[in-house]
């Protein structure tokens, strides 16, 4: 296997509905403990190990994705989320035997067929069925290439929006090599609680929500953690619950 690290920086009511969104969120809790550890956001991952208890696994089953006919894929995904008075911190390790990224240029529309990660966030943990303007999603390629969006008060996805995210990728293993086995990669994430709007503090909850692409060449194979459909349905969201520090 060809050895290969990739490091980016960007500085950059009632009803049925209702009732499944909250067995969500009782079901899909993600526990971000606080730290006052210093995170270096290179893709290494060497100052989370402490925090692994936390963490959550989830893997492809068959979803509703509006009657997509797909392959399922055949990573596994772990995901860890910490903070400071700063920072929101994200680390997802992918496990993935053939990885591949084509995407380079910011905001491709078919980034997302991409080995990829995703997150989405609602930080008014509001849960509506419309993508408003505190939702915002990132998407990051194993290339290092980035695309987002941010809800609007029209429930409209602004494109144009430039999320101001740190992050950085970390390959184990080559990019775009079919002739090898691959192990994965990782991607670690800061975003700026000034990106959120929101103040940071012991029980805190933002409705959340990640997801995985796998490009093998077997079609669409893209799949999320708490099984949403459409993805940006904060109504169907999961929840990232901040522990730890009392007050900002």
């Amino acid at each position: 296997m060809t050895g290969f690290r990739f490091l980016v920086l960007l500085l950059a009511g009632s009803g049925p509905q209702s009732l499944y969104s909250q067995q969500l969120l009782q079901d899909f809790k993600l526990i971000a403990p606080y730290t006052s550890r210093e995170m270096i956001i290179d893709g290494h991952l060497s100052e989370w190990k402490g925090l692994k208890k936390h963490q959550i696994a989830f893997s492809d089953r068959e979803l509703n994705q509006g009657g997509i006919d797909r392959i399922l894929s055949d990573n596994k995904v772990t995901l860890n989320a910490c903070w400071d008075l700063n920072f929101l911190y994200l680390a997802f390790r992918v496990q993935d035997r053939d990885i591949r990224a084509v995407q380079t240029a910011k905001d491709h529309p078919q980034l997302y067929l991409d080995d990829m990660v995703e997150f989405l966030l609602d930080p008014g943990n509001d849960r509506t069925n419309e993508w408003l303007s505190d939702d915002i999603v990132y998407h990051i390629n194993a290339a290092g290439t980035k695309k987002d969006d941010r809800g609007s008060d029209e429930g409209i996805s602004d494109a144009a929006w430039d999320g101001k995210g740190i992050y950085a990728v970390r390959l184990m293993g080559s990019l775009n090599d079919t002739t090898d086995t691959d192990e994965g990669y990782h991607v670690e994430v800061a975003i700026p609680w000034g990106e959120l709007g929101i103040s940071p503090g012991n029980g805190k909850t933002i409705g959340f929500n990640a997801a995985n692409g796998d490009c093998d060449g077997k079609g669409r194979q893209i799949f999320d953690w708490a099984g949403a459909w459409p993805l940006r349905s904060p109504n169907q969201f999961g929840s990232l619950i901040l522990t730890g520090r009392r007050t900002r």
